[in-house]
């Protein structure tokens, strides 16, 4: 109890509401702000059906979340779920079985949305918010990418231990996503800037 109070009165989350919280590495107030935020936004979900645009850091398992669209999928379907994997496409209109995902931040670039590719963060910008992600399940050798970077997705990034986590790790790597690069680039020269999205910031 004593090491609860002493976090609190230092605006930290105490250690042991982190064994049942989501990941973060927020600071207490922003933690219960954002907390708020995703109660209010399941409410709406449970009042008002399901939204146009699916908030995925609200999910406490992003990845969970994404795995149950294919397997809606191939139900749906009758379609061997090893045979299925997700699209994302940006910028692009979702329907039939797409779904929209929205809220992710881009560091180490932006996003150019009269050119729909990547470009270079403006001057002391540090992040930059994606537009919506159609999501869609598809055959496995329908995905082409050309030109693209492929850009991986994690919860957050508390340290270098997440940036080299792996696809089938069990920390905060959710996914990648194929963003459009410009021609005079190569997908090289974003690896080297670091460029990931991010469910959460700080």
């Amino acid at each position: 109890m004593q090491e609860a109070i002493n976090s609190i009165s230092h605006g930290q989350i105490p250690e042991e509401w982190l064994k049942y919280a989501y990941a973060t590495k927020k600071s207490l107030a922003n933690f219960i702000q954002d907390f708020l935020h995703r109660i209010n936004y399941f409410q709406n979900w449970v009042d008002s059906g399901i939204p146009a645009s699916v908030w995925l850091p609200g999910f406490y398992s992003p990845r969970a979340f994404l795995a149950t669209i294919r397997l809606n999928f191939t139900r749906k379907h009758k379609i061997p779920v090893d045979e299925i994997e997700l699209e994302f496409d940006l910028c692009e209109t979702p329907n039939g079985d797409s779904i929209e995902i929205s809220g992710l931040f881009l560091s180490g670039a932006r996003f150019d949305r009269e050119l729909n590719s990547l470009a270079e963060l403006n001057p002391r910008q540090l992040h930059d918010e994606l537009p919506g992600i159609a999501c869609t399940p598809q055959n496995v050798e329908e995905k082409i990418h050309s030109n693209t970077y492929i850009c991986p997705t994690y919860v957050l990034l508390s340290d270098r231990k997440d940036m080299e986590d792996t696809p089938g790790g069990n920390g905060h790597f959710i996914m990648e996503i194929p963003l459009r690069i410009p021609s005079d680039s190569s997908p090289d020269h974003w690896i080297l800037r670091g460029v990931a999205a991010l469910c959460q910031l700080n």
